[in-house]
């Protein structure tokens, strides 16, 4: 009776440290999984507020803010943007932490669209302000609003553009 009951015992405690050993190994799993994708999170958000407050600030300007600059307030914001994906992209240390070059194919597949999509919202903007500068320029002043202004095709595109690039960013965050 005394050896069963020891027998007990040690399949017992022998089970329960295996358990606790498990729970270890997976709460430790965790954290440091936590731990690598953080940057990425960090960077996601960031981004989302660089190109949103670029954004905004493109659509002040496009109003007839005289205070602002197309290419210190709009496009020095994109262009850090691109400069902090691309840092990501090739696993650099940045601002937002230390990435390790990518190996998982969807985070890779994922940056990569971001800088597609942070390139052509950048064409997009220049082409945006030039058709602007152009309208202000020009004597036919109905068709120059319809080529840059709110509603026109320009217009359109950079938003669509915009919100892709956001839509990207969502899915890497």
């Amino acid at each position: 009776m005394r050896n069963r009951a020891l027998k007990y015992t040690i399949g017992f405690a022998v089970v329960g440290l295996i358990i606790s050993l498990l729970i270890a190994y997976v709460e430790r799993r965790t954290v440091t999984t936590f731990q690598d994708n953080m940057p990425y999170v960090s960077l996601g958000d960031n981004i989302k507020n660089r190109t949103s407050g670029a954004h905004l600030w493109f659509e002040e300007l496009l109003g007839g803010d005289a205070s602002l600059d197309f290419e210190r307030d709009v496009m020095a914001q994109l262009n850090t943007v691109r400069a902090a994906l691309q840092a990501a992209y090739d696993g650099k240390t940045t601002e937002h932490g230390a990435f390790e070059k990518a190996i998982d194919e969807d985070t890779k597949v994922i940056l990569k669209e971001g800088l597609v999509g942070i390139d052509k919202l950048i064409s997009t903007a220049r082409e945006r302000w030039k058709a602007r500068q152009e309208s202000q320029n020009s004597s036919d002043s109905a068709s120059a609003a319809m080529n840059s202004g709110a509603g026109s095709q320009l217009d359109q595109q950079f938003d669509s553009t915009y919100e892709n690039f956001q839509l990207t960013m969502d899915r890497l965050i």
